[in-house]
Order: structure tokens, then C-alpha cells, then sequence
């Protein structure tokens, strides 16, 4: 080789060699974060979001393994702690400094739904949101002036009260379920949905079955990951705030209308089983259906007048304790 082209390629290795050291990131490792009143199917979403990093998975019901670097290790645990702590910290909210300039923000839900918190903070275009079902919470990370409007935003909606769904005479009081609408954060992209009453594995029926949403992914127990058009989305959190609110207390009955000519509705089953409603309601022309086992429930969607017959049919085989 000619000394020129020999000097060439030497001066060439040793840039790359140190544009390659300047790319390095810090050592990474792996971590295991024991939690104490949480369980990881609960926090995994909120760990992947707010430390920044998809490589977090459930070691074992209330054990998280995160592979990733110190300073999102820290992040991770600072989160928990937080979240550990929400329901005993003062009503305001607690607050984290991160030092990279931003600031992990945390404050329980005692009354606003998780779906309503989410809008809310998207509203402040903060990118780095979660909410948490149980203990209901939500989290942000964000510049410390994003953080306090964001806290000051949720102690505002935190303050009103349940809201009614129902249909016609039956509508119950009942309290909107905390159903989380998307993270732009989500590392994983798609539509995150945070379940409350609800497993996936039911709640994932539902969506394909009344929602006619394909992918559908179970991120944890608790948690759904839906990609698809706006529409198919929207409905799919429609879908399941139905049956998070039929499973509540109140076992309330309650229908939307979808907007391309057909309704869903779903109400509780008291009494009766499912495969026989579902026999009942498949002999009255009902199209769509499914159940779901626990809390015990059947949603439908066909036409108005479909709906209206089956949700009759619904009351008559099943009805309320006097």
C-alpha cells in the first residue's frame, strides 16, 4: 500500500474511533426495583414512559427489571417512590428534580378519571405523561414550569365531581372509570389504554369483537395497546369506558352511538348467564355481541332500534334486584 493511502486510512480509524467514543452511552446495566403496595402490571407503562426507555419488563408480580443507564434507573425508581407514596402525600402533589432540567410531577386522582387527566395534559402539550390505575394517579416529567401548571391543572379537575351516564330513565350516578387515552410518549407507539375493572385478556375480546380493532396488543394485565385510524381508536376507548362503568357499583347501563349508523351498548348481567343471553339476543337479530366474564356483562352493537330491542330483551331476562 502507497504511505499516503496508509496515512489516509490511519488519520480515518482514528476519527471514527473517537466520534465512536463520543456516541458511547454510559454503561448501562441491569436493575431490579422492588415495589411495596404496587404491582408492576400497574407501573410497567409508567416506567417506560417517564424514565424514557422500552427495556423495563415484569420480573415477577411486584419485581421490575429495567436495563438501561443510572440515570434512568434513577428516574424509574424516583417515579415509584412517588407513586408509592401518592395517596399519603399532601393533596397538591409531590415533585422530583431529575437534573437534566426537568421535573417528575405526581399527584393522586381521588375523583377525575384517568382519561380526563390525560386530556388535560396533553392540553399543556407536556409530552412525558402516565396515569396509573390503582392507586389512581398521574405522573408527568417535564421543565419545572410545565410540571406546576401541570400539577395546578389536575388539582383544578381533581376537584369535580362524578359524572352520569346512563340511557333514558335507568341513567345512574356513577363515576367516569379511569381509562387512559393515548400517550404520544409511549416509546412503543399506538394508543394506550389503562384499564381499572377490566382484564386485557377480556377487555381485548371486546375491542375486536364491538370495536373491530385487529391489533391489539396487551402491554401488561392492566394495560392495552391499540394501533389503528383515529376512529378505530376513539372507539376502542368508548368500548371500554362502557365496561369499565358497567362493572362499577353502580352497574350502570349505557349505550354510544358510534356515528355510521349503528349503536353500542352494554349492561351488567346480574343474574343471568351469558350464553344464554347471548342465545336470546342472537335469536332477536342482534350482529355483534360479546361478554364478558368478570365483572359479568354483554355489550351489542347493531342499529338503534336493534340496540333498544336488545337492551329491553336485557331487562326482562335479567332484571334488577328490587
Amino acid at each position: 500500500m502507497h504511505k499516503l493511502d496508509r496515512w489516509r486510512l490511519l488519520t480515518l480509524c482514528g476519527v471514527l474511533l473517537v466520534n465512536g467514543a463520543r456516541a458511547m452511552p454510559a454503561e448501562s446495566g441491569i436493575e431490579e426495583i422492588q415495589l411495596q403496595h404496587l404491582e408492576a402490571k400497574n407501573v410497567l407503562t409508567m416506567v417506560r414512559t417517564l424514565a424514557g426507555t422500552t427495556r423495563v419488563h415484569i420480573a415477577n408480580e411486584r419485581t421490575l427489571r429495567i436495563q438501561s443507564t443510572p440515570d434512568k434507573v434513577l428516574v424509574a425508581r424516583k417515579a415509584i417512590e412517588l407513586t408509592e407514596g401518592a395517596k399519603a402525600a399532601p393533596a397538591g402533589g409531590v415533585k422530583y428534580e431529575v437534573g437534566d432540567g426537568t421535573v417528575v410531577a405526581c399527584i393522586a386522582l381521588r375523583h377525575a378519571s384517568g382519561s380526563a387527566a390525560m386530556a388535560a395534559l396533553r392540553s399543556l402539550e407536556i409530552r412525558q405523561i402516565a396515569v396509573v390505575s390503582e392507586p389512581p394517579t398521574a405522573l408527568v416529567r417535564a421543565s419545572a414550569e410545565q410540571a406546576e401548571a401541570a400539577l395546578a391543572k389536575l388539582r383544578e379537575l381533581d376537584r369535580e365531581p362524578p359524572t352520569k351516564v346512563g340511557t333514558g330513565t335507568d341513567s345512574a350516578a356513577v363515576a367516569t372509570p379511569r381509562v387512559a387515552a393515548p400517550s404520544a410518549a409511549d416509546p412503543a407507539g399506538g394508543e394506550v389504554i389503562q384499564l381499572v375493572r377490566l382484564e386485557a385478556q377480556g377487555a381485548m375480546t371486546l375491542l375486536r369483537s364491538i370495536a373491530g380493532v385487529s391489533q391489539v396488543e396487551i402491554v401488561d394485565g392492566h394495560t392495552l395497546r391499540v394501533q389503528g385510524t383515529p376512529d378505530k381508536a376513539r372507539l376502542a376507548r368508548k368500548v371500554v369506558e362502557l365496561a369499565e362503568a358497567a362493572g362499577g357499583p353502580a352497574a350502570a347501563e349505557a349505550r354510544y352511538d358510534v356515528g355510521d349508523g349503528t349503536v353500542v351498548a352494554c349492561a351488567a348481567l346480574r343474574h343471568s348467564a351469558s350464553n344464554e343471553m347471548m342465545a336470546a339476543l342472537r335469536a332477536q337479530g342482534i350482529s355483534r355481541m360479546a361478554v364478558v366474564n368478570q365483572p359479568a356483562m354483554i355489550l351489542v352493537r347493531d342499529s338503534a332500534a336493534q340496540v333498544t330491542a336488545g337492551l329491553e330483551l336485557i331487562r326482562a331476562k335479567d332484571p334488577a334486584a328490587p
